[in-house]
């Protein structure tokens, strides 16, 4: 009788042993997701928000003196602009801008007998599901930063009319950050009536923690604000 129950008590301690085990494995497999999911969350947004402050229209400085300017917005997915919407099931662009440093033509009685180039490079926000046989990474959202026009305008990047003489780009291949499980996101333009006040784009992503494939309860969210410095930059909606 006594072996019976020292048998009970040590399936009890046993069964009790497992399930600590398992609740301990289970929380720091979810702190572990949320670490991974802060440290790529913040890369990516803050690396955006530092691309968006500095986006801008191709400018040349004339011989005299005048600015020639190609307008390149800032061009936002309907999708999600204004509201909160669902990464589920998209493979689209959610944002696409330029960033340019000016072309300066010679002016010698100045003291500049040749041409300052300028600089471009485009930067496109795609959302999609990743495409890969491992179920845990799913609605990736990826930020390109790239030197080919080809790339840009495929993504739905708008190309100035007047082409890129006087430009070289700025990066010679493309260039990605990449953060998974993006359940939701939205993108806030506020154009104020003062022409004054810069424009700002407050960007908002919720992440879900996906195992098996199936979406849990763990969620974790982070937001940007950037300020446009170029305070006539035009922002337009984008339908794919």
């Amino acid at each position: 009788m006594e072996i019976v129950m020292a048998a009970g008590v040590m399936a009890m301690l046993l069964t009790g042993m497992m399930l600590v085990f398992r609740t301990g494995s289970k929380s720091m497999q979810v702190g572990n997701w949320r670490i991974d999911a802060q440290k790529s969350t913040q890369a990516l947004l803050g690396n955006l928000r530092d691309l968006l402050e500095r986006a801008n229209y191709l400018n040349r400085v004339l011989s005299t003196g005048e600015i020639a300017s190609d307008p390149l917005p800032i061009q936002i997915n309907k999708r999600w602009r204004d509201k909160p919407a669902s990464c589920d099931g998209v493979n689209e662009t959610v944002l696409c801008f330029s960033v340019t440093t000016p072309y300066t033509a010679a002016f010698p009685e100045l003291g500049r007998p040749t041409p300052t180039m300028g600089s471009w490079a485009g930067v496109v926000l795609r959302c999609g599901k990743f495409s890969t046989s491992d179920p845990n990474k799913n609605n990736q959202l990826t930020l390109i930063k790239t030197g080919t026009a080809n790339d840009f305008s495929l993504w739905g990047g708008k190309i100035p009319s007047s082409g890129y003489t006087g430009f070289f780009n700025a990066d010679t291949k493309n260039v990605s950050l990449v953060v998974n499980d993006v359940a939701t996101m939205s993108i806030i333009a506020t154009i104020p009536v003062d022409i004054t006040e810069a424009e700002t784009i407050e960007i908002t992503l919720i992440l879900q923690r996906v195992e098996g494939g199936k979406k849990t309860p763990t969620t974790f969210s982070e937001k940007i604000l950037a300020n446009i410095s170029n305070r006539s930059l035009a922002i337009e909606d984008y339908t794919p």
